[in-house]
């Protein structure tokens, strides 16, 4: 809603700065001067497109990126708690679902706070730690043992890969640079559209609106995209909380 709201805004200011434009300039723009600026408009809208489609490709691969790492860690805890169950043996289990869920409870109220902040979280943490001291405390005393053993160590990685991978796309973000070549970019392809003059009032200001509300959204899609902790597409952590709920309240296989 809010969205809407700022894109109605935005619509609105660029309709007033387009119809002020048109009666300031309207007269004093040549035929010659129109083909020119006709020409940098166009070159300038095609450089704008393309990086605005690079743009969107790489905040989208990495917001999505994210969710799957956080995915990945999800399904990798309770593989880890599956197969310290399987062992069958209450003192391991008794170490490890605390181990685990101190570990989710990390992530959920530390660790994500920390990454919209853009601060990296150390890797790996004493909770990733404890987790795999629990896995050295494993004895073999039976084949069920022997081949349980490696599976969790196997997670073990696993999760530890999940987590680094969960970090990195955490703490991306565009380069300033990048960032403001995209913010000059649209500004200038705005204000030269709103240039060109047409020959009726009515179409310039439905043509302006629509570039207008177009660099809005792009602009509102990369920015949130960016953030994945912030605005109105967040990163999904949901598969984390139901891992939590499953290992605390699983019984013995």
């Amino acid at each position: 809603m809010k969205i809407i709201q700022k894109a109605v805004m935005v619509l609105g200011l660029a309709l007033v700065l387009s119809y002020l434009l048109r009666v300031l300039l309207h007269d004093s723009i040549s035929v010659d001067d129109l083909g020119k600026l006709g020409s940098v408009t166009g070159a300038v809208s095609t450089i704008y497109t393309l990086i605005i489609a690079f743009i969107i490709v790489e905040v989208w691969g990495q917001f999505n990126s994210l969710g799957a790492s956080v995915a990945k860690e999800a399904s990798t805890l309770v593989a880890l708690w599956n197969f310290t169950d399987y062992l069958d043996d209450k003192k391991i289990d008794k170490k490890m679902r605390p181990a685990l869920v101190k570990y989710i409870d990390k992530v959920l109220n530390e660790e994500r706070t920390e990454a919209s902040m853009c601060k990296r979280t150390k890797h790996p943490s004493d909770e990733l730690i404890a987790i795999l001291r629990v896995i050295d405390l494993v004895t073999v005393d039976n084949e069920k043992d022997a081949a349980v053993l490696p599976h969790l160590f196997e997670y073990f990685e696993q999760l530890s890969g999940a987590r680094g991978g969960r970090l990195d796309a955490s703490t991306n973000r565009l380069p300033m640079f990048l960032k403001f070549l995209f913010i000059f970019l649209s500004v200038m392809t705005g204000v030269l559209f709103f240039l060109i003059p047409f020959e009726s009032l009515a179409v310039q200001i439905f043509a302006s609106g629509i570039v207008s509300f177009i660099i809005y959204l792009s602009y509102t899609l990369i920015v949130d995209l960016d953030n994945p902790f912030s605005g109105s597409w967040n990163v999904d952590y949901s598969p984390l909380t139901e891992a939590r709920e499953y290992i605390e309240t699983s019984e013995n296989l």
